[in-house]
């Protein structure tokens, strides 16, 4: 999997480069050490993780892990540091981002699911067709889920059966994929 990375000095760098650097009410990094403080506590809030570099070949900024280095032809690979306490201003210590946005579909599915939840609340208003089709339905549903845990009791025990009666030589399963 390709990744993203940055060292702690770029980190630094950009953030004394940034508008937080100056005169600001919320948050004033005037030193590298106001902006070191800050990252050690983005990392002990785990807004990023700690890497270590597998090689000791020295990489730049910004670079993916899946791409290739010039002489070898090989990825540069990242071990995850577990218990990393101190942010460290450094262009050796290596960061990445823990940082994953919610995509499209977790918004059009939660908003399915509060329009269905609010259709739901409002069944006694509906007209008396849709109440009993919506009841059919329902029903319709039931009687599927219900026959689908059925089947999973008798493929249970028809295994049982058939494992116990050959003892233990033969491990039949109807339908085997049904669960999947």
């Amino acid at each position: 999997k390709s990744i993203q990375y940055f060292s702690g000095e770029a980190l630094v760098d950009t953030l004394m480069s940034s508008s937080w650097s100056e005169s600001n009410d919320d948050l004033h990094l005037e030193t590298r050490l106001d902006a070191v403080e800050f990252c050690t506590g983005l990392l002990s809030n785990e807004f990023f993780i700690a890497l270590k570099l597998k090689s000791k070949k020295r990489v730049t900024d910004g670079e993916s892990c899946s791409s290739k280095s010039k002489k070898k032809g090989k990825p540069l690979k990242f071990d995850v540091i577990i218990d990393a306490g101190e942010f460290l201003d450094s262009p050796d210590q290596f960061y990445m981002w823990k940082y994953s946005p919610m995509g499209i579909w977790a918004y059009i599915i939660g908003g399915g699911l509060l329009l269905g939840v609010i259709a739901m609340a409002l069944v006694p208003v509906w007209p008396g067709e849709a109440q009993i089709a919506f009841q059919y339905i329902t029903n319709g549903s039931g009687v599927i889920v219900g026959v689908f845990f059925a089947l999973l009791i008798v493929r249970l025990i028809l295994f049982m059966l058939v494992w116990m009666f050959s003892k233990g030589i033969y491990h039949f399963w109807l339908l085997p994929n049904i669960n999947e």
